[in-house]
């Protein structure tokens, strides 16, 4: 880890560059299970390295199908030679959890500004939020030159369309030796590698729900085919299957087979998100659409 503090890497006196912080500012990946997806981390790898014309990849797809997962297990896995740094900003003011949906309060930079301000800070660019807004964005890509940053936005959704317009304008005016990987629910056409996730395949879904079985002594219980009558159901959405997990295992949930959870999100009015019934949160992924269960 070396320096940053030519003077010549700027020529604004507001803006000083100290040294860059030594960890890296990226989630762990231990944190929640992370199955297959080989195919798109092999896309990645290949977008974000030197040789790639483009400043690096798209991850697009609905919500709680694994677009932040991926990124960051994309992130830990890229070589220390090629990057330095490796930094995660998020956008995000909700979280979609097994529990239901959490509202964050902190470490979300929810617009584009505030964004870029967390990137200077990552990069001990200090006194940026110091700048004029059009100024910011001119002095950060000077900041980055020399450097070798891997760069996470994730969640780019959240921000209005000519915020995340200018972000992307932001990118591909990275410098030599720089990449970014951002998520996003809403493809965009934009000088990067496009990796549109979608369910995961079946036989990473039924690896996802064994290890939860180690967790939960309901779902440990199922059958064979209630496991796959669980992939079917919730169309191999991780997140979806770890909310009815979670419903098998939560402290006076009403529910003890994965037919019973299932039943439950039937009960929920269709077109909410979350319905608070028999003392459990119930979370409805919207999209994919779930296919309807067979009576039972």
């Amino acid at each position: 880890m070396h320096s940053a503090t030519t003077p010549q890497i700027t020529t604004n006196p507001n803006l000083q560059l100290t040294n860059l912080p030594s960890q890296q500012a990226i989630p762990s990946p231990i944190k929640t299970l992370f199955f297959g997806r080989d195919k798109e981390q092999k896309i990645i790898a290949d977008a974000i390295s030197p040789d790639s014309r483009t400043w690096g990849a798209l991850i697009d797809g609905p919500g709680g199908i694994g677009k932040t997962a991926l990124a960051i297990k994309a992130a830990h896995d890229a070589p220390a030679e090629l990057f330095e740094r490796k930094i995660f900003i998020t956008a995000k003011v909700r979280e979609l959890t097994a529990e239901g949906e959490a509202k964050l309060t902190d470490f979300t930079r929810p617009t584009y500004l505030a964004m870029l301000d967390e990137l200077g800070k990552e990069l001990g660019a200090d006194g940026l939020e110091k700048l004029a807004p059009d100024e910011r964005p001119n002095e950060l890509r000077l900041a980055l030159a020399g450097k070798k940053a891997l760069i996470i936005f994730d969640n780019l959704e959240t921000l209005p369309e000519e915020e995340r317009t200018r972000l992307f304008q932001f990118l591909s005016r990275l410098p030599e030796g720089n990449k970014a990987i951002v998520t996003s629910r809403r493809r965009t056409d934009v000088d990067a590698r496009i990796v549109r996730l979608d369910r995961l395949a079946r036989d990473e879904a039924l690896q996802l729900i064994a290890e939860l079985a180690a967790k939960y002594p309901r779902l440990a219980r199922a059958s064979q085919k209630e496991r796959e009558d669980l992939y079917e159901i919730t169309q191999g959405n991780p997140l979806f299957i770890r909310w009815i997990a979670g419903q098998l295992g939560r402290e006076g949930s009403q529910c003890r087979t994965i037919a019973e959870a299932c039943a439950f999100i039937d009960k929920a009015p269709k077109g909410t998100t979350r319905s608070n019934t028999s003392s459990a949160t119930c979370w409805r992924p919207s999209p994919p659409t779930r296919r309807k269960s067979s009576p039972r």
